[in-house]
């Protein structure tokens, strides 16, 4: 806990006043408490002091009080080796997606070299703030995001994790500062991916860029267009397009397929035409992509950086379920999320249970705005779907008929009820369901739209997630399980079809996550999504008030 503000300061001038025993001879001693003590405090005893054009805050005033004024990085001699590692690292911070400047890298920079004992106490003084600010954005990321929006973003940061006392400490006390400053990144591949491609699309942007490609009609192969050597340039530059001829107007097979890699990892329609969409992903500006590189590494900033060696990720803009064992992928498939007005989620739970030919209990909003209209159409909408109606949604709720009921005159109080479809082949949660309780009531599930997969944009649910593959899923989940478990017992409680639930023994984690960037791990193929949601739009202006992602790179220090 903290000193108030003013004691403190009072603190600071009793024990270096001069008293007998303690007299200061270190030089950057004595100027870091002229730096901190000798400033004029606010009317208001608990603001922060401020030194030069930089505010002190109150947590590192009683660091340095609790160090008896001792600099923590710096001597006489100037900045030793725990500074220079700090200092590297502050600087380094542009390959991870970090701004330096955030943490005083530019003033760093300028008192490196100096002899100054001012300038040297205030180099100490930015070392441990800049410090301090570092590992908590690359820690727990730079934002929070459940301040973005409260009812999607599920929050990352965990109460009492984030004390700048404690951190410093933490990092004063290890004995190896390179591996504890190293520990805070995120450890999955996932974000060091992440970081080798901001690498790359930063050095083509250093580069000039990619040529834009003038609109017109669509071209196709066999086709001659004069737009078709600029194409194969910008298809080059991104690692589209492999073969030597850069000139040629003639859309030939060899175009074709490097065509078919750009659509593939933009989730574009793998036609080989080179229609307006297509166009239109080769024409975003490699400062963009880097933009949205940038935003989905704070993303993975956002997660637990460690993760349990075996868990289910589900990329919503990227419409795909991963099943992961380490940094191996086990199983894929596409999924359908919520749609632009029903958005799913994004948190973290754990898969506790599967739920076998599954009623549905269809929620209040979805009887009053779907099912109601229809029954007022057709008085047999309910039987023609093997929908059943209760009176409440007790578990022992008698059944009631819905021909004696007069829907049009119902309206709101249509909530009084619970409908529920029972198992079967039109079931609208399909054959299995994959349930993790959590205040979003959302799960993943089976689907009798099977068409619906063959879209690229698959935002079409209430919320919840459409998994393409059902069986497959759940076969995996047991069998991670229970290794009893194999297709034919599950084919066997299908056929049954009475509802049928499986719990299971060790419940798998799953992260809904929002990623409009990913790397392949095996193939380091760098894909983009489009940002169905606006989420990148809504990250961007959180991260860049200003608007601007561009950031700063300082050369590296030379050791003193």
């Amino acid at each position: 806990m903290f000193l108030p503000f003013r004691l403190s300061v009072l603190l600071f001038l009793l024990l270096f006043s001069g008293a007998a025993g303690a007299q200061v001879h270190d030089p950057v001693q004595l100027a870091l408490m002229d730096l901190l003590e000798n400033r004029s405090l606010p009317s208001n005893g608990e603001a922060d002091l401020r030194v030069g054009e930089y505010t002190v805050d109150q947590w590192l005033v009683e660091l340095y009080a609790q160090r008896d004024m001792h600099p923590l990085w710096v001597d006489e001699n100037g900045p030793g080796s725990r500074a220079f590692t700090i200092a590297s690292t502050i600087i380094a911070s542009f390959d991870e997606g970090l701004d330096p400047d955030d943490y005083h890298a530019e003033t760093i920079s300028r008192l490196w070299n100096s002899d100054d004992s001012s300038e040297l106490a205030l180099l100490d003084v930015l070392l441990t703030n800049g410090l301090s600010s570092y590992a908590a954005d690359m820690a727990l990321g730079r934002t929070e995001p459940c301040m973005l929006d409260p009812q999607l973003f599920a929050t990352a940061r965990q109460s009492g994790k984030n004390n700048p006392l404690e951190r410093v400490l933490e990092a004063y006390r290890a004995d190896d500062l390179d591996r504890y400053l190293d520990s805070l990144k995120p450890s999955h591949s996932a974000y060091g991916l992440l970081r080798d491609a901001l690498s790359a699309y930063r050095t083509i942007a250093g580069q000039g860029g990619w040529p834009a490609i003038p609109g017109g009609p669509s071209i196709r192969r066999g086709m001659k267009d004069p737009r078709l050597p600029g194409i194969r340039r910008r298809l080059a530059i991104t690692g589209d397009f492999s073969g030597t001829d850069l000139y040629s107007p003639i859309y030939d097979a060899e175009l074709a397929v490097a065509v078919m890699h750009f659509q593939k990892r933009h989730n574009l329609e793998i036609d080989g035409i080179i229609g307006r969409n297509t166009l239109a992903a080769m024409n975003v500006p490699v400062e963009e992509r880097i933009s949205q590189i940038l935003i989905n590494m704070e993303r993975w900033r956002w997660q637990p950086h460690r993760l349990d060696d075996r868990r289910v990720y589900v990329n919503i803009a990227g419409f795909y379920l991963h099943a992961m064992n380490r940094e191996e992928i086990e199983l894929a498939m596409p999924v359908i999320v919520g749609e632009v007005y029903h958005k799913t989620p994004v948190f973290s739970d754990r898969i506790r249970y599967i739920e076998f030919n599954p009623y549905w209990n269809i929620p209040d909003s979805i009887a009053r705005n779907e099912i109601l209209p229809e029954l007022i159409k057709n008085p047999a909408y309910l039987q023609e779907n093997n929908i059943r109606i209760f009176e409440g949604w007790a578990e022992n709720a008698p059944e009631l008929d819905g021909s004696f009921i007069n829907w049009e005159e119902i309206g709101r109080h249509i909530n009084r009820y619970r409908f529920r479809q029972d198992p079967g082949p039109d079931n609208s949660l399909g054959r299995v369901k994959f349930v993790f309780p959590n205040r979003y009531s959302v799960f993943l599930h089976d689907t009798p739209r099977r068409e619906l997969f063959k879209h690229d944009n698959r935002a079409f649910s209430h919320g919840c997630i459409r998994v393409s593959e059902p069986l497959a899923f759940a076969g995996y989940l047991l069998a991670q399980d229970d290794s009893s478990w194999d297709m034919e017992r599950i084919n066997k409680i299908l056929d049954e079809e009475k509802r049928t639930i499986v719990v299971l023994k060790n419940p798998i984690p799953i992260h809904i996550l929002y990623r409009t960037v990913i790397v392949d791990p095996e193939t380091s193929t760098i894909s983009f999504f489009t940002d169905v949601y606006g989420r990148d739009e809504l990250l961007r202006q959180a991260l860049y008030p200003e608007g601007s992602t561009e950031i700063c790179q300082y050369p590296p220090l030379a050791p003193r």
